[in-house]
């Protein structure tokens, strides 16, 4: 496979020995046991060489580009309820087209699958609880946040519970929180993984495996990587990651729509907590001194969401005139890009 890119190697070999050796549980490469990562993306790119009957990048790639794809329908068809249709598909297409999502639907890599999770997660909760159905609600968003647990790790718990707190407060329902339904969907999110890990565990030659994972977690919130001048690049590097919608986020902030939050009931409400939810999350990881903007990329959904609900809310004329400069800044952005490139 000579046009892979950055770390896929190391996605895709543990999933063809896998196919080799018959053995789902412990991920190998080289014949060396590859606990650093649970094992989703191995098992995605082995049963994706099973289906095609091809070992090639465009097999070990293909999940990748269905996952993104799969988020996209699942914001198109979950938010249409309390977003209405026209800024579900605006929220759709920008999962689609923003610069962080493009580069990893083009890699047999673990964010995209990761991203899916996150997203269908948190869209599957948002358009559940919308219509007062709470047990389908958190049993829908834990599976699939145990599932992208599956792929990477807790990242995407602290941005779902960082996110849903945001509207529960919104709504004064933070008492939802100790209910009945939400330990159904903490045992649903325990569902797809513990028993891997488990199992992961005792088969593991090296019987390293909790150690290996817990010091993958506390590497990320210390200091053993960190360096100034990558940390202080970290927030304006993960908003590029937005564009072009970028252009768009400080609508977020824009008085001509929050001042119509009264008048939208709980949709305000709503607006009020996502935005809410979204700044903590997104700076709490920022900021960790080992932390990377692609960590980050999870939250290009839920500013898909809040973009989308904010832009709809305008007038058609200043719609139309947001639009022009947002397409005129993106040509300016690329047109900077080529220059530097030349130089």
């Amino acid at each position: 496979m000579p046009e892979l890119q950055g770390e896929e190697a190391r996605r895709i070999l543990p999933g063809r020995t896998m196919l080799q050796t018959g053995d789902w549980i412990v991920p190998r490469s080289a014949g060396q046991v590859y606990n650093r990562k649970p094992p989703l993306i191995n098992w995605a790119t082995a049963a994706s060489i099973q289906l095609t009957g091809r070992m090639d990048e465009w097999s070990a790639r293909l999940p990748s580009a269905l996952a993104m794809l799969a988020l996209a329908l699942g914001v198109l068809f979950a938010t249409r309820r309390w977003l209405g249709q026209g800024a579900a598909f605006l929220a759709a297409c920008i999962c689609l087209t923003n610069i962080g999502f493009l580069e990893k639907g083009r890699l047999a890599e673990i964010e995209s699958i990761y991203i899916a999770c996150f997203g269908l997660a948190l869209v599957s909760w948002l358009g559940a609880w919308w219509a007062d159905r709470r047990w389908l609600a958190w049993i829908s968003a834990g599976l699939f946040l145990g599932v992208g647990f599956l792929a990477k790790g807790p990242p995407h718990v602290w941005y779902f519970y960082a996110l849903i707190v945001g509207v529960l407060a919104a709504e004064g329902r933070l008492k939802e929180l100790i209910r009945p339904a939400h330990g159904v969907g903490v045992l649903a999110f325990l569902l797809p993984w513990v028993p891997w890990a488990l199992e992961n565990a005792r088969r593991n030659p090296q019987g390293d495996s909790q150690k290996v994972w817990a010091d993958q977690i506390t590497h990320r919130i210390g200091f053993s990587e960190f360096d100034w001048s990558n940390w202080l690049l970290q927030i304006p590097q993960s908003l590029v990651n937005f564009l072009p919608w970028l252009l768009l986020l400080p609508l977020l902030w824009s008085p001509a729509i929050t001042s119509q939050w009264p008048q939208l009931g709980r949709r305000g409400s709503w607006m009020r907590g996502l935005r809410a939810g979204l700044v903590v999350g997104f700076l709490v990881i920022a900021l960790l001194p080992s932390s990377r903007p692609r960590f980050m990329l999870p939250l290009n959904v839920a500013a898909a969401l809040l973009v989308a609900q904010f832009f709809a809310l305008l007038s058609t004329d200043r719609q139309a005139r947001l639009l022009r400069l947002m397409t005129r800044g993106f040509i300016g952005i690329g047109l900077l890009a080529i220059l530097a490139g030349f130089g």
